[in-house]
């Protein structure tokens, strides 16, 4: 079980990205669609640690979530919009 949830884990958010979201696009999606992909990668993250791990692990997982989404908070919103170009400088 592991092997898939691993290949699954790394193939969502290398495959699908915003354009000029990264570097490189594999597939090219929308900005709404690249926040749902990392949506759920941060919600089963947290969900998996509650369930598999003791209490005080599943926190620092939640903490560590919480943390991505508060700095990362401006990339979000410019993903929420569309993922429209930046004049001037980088996307991220």
């Amino acid at each position: 079980m592991a092997i898939p949830t691993l290949i699954v884990l790394l193939a969502l958010p290398s495959l699908f990205n915003a354009q000029g979201d990264k570097n490189v696009t594999a597939i090219a999606v929308p900005g709404p669609v690249r926040l749902i992909v990392e949506g759920i990668l941060l919600g089963v993250a947290v969900v998996g640690a509650w369930i598999v791990w003791r209490p005080w692990a599943a926190i620092a997982v939640s903490v560590v979530a919480a943390a991505t989404i508060v700095t990362g908070s401006a990339r979000y919103r410019w993903l929420a919009a569309g993922a429209p170009p930046v004049e001037g400088g980088t996307n991220t």
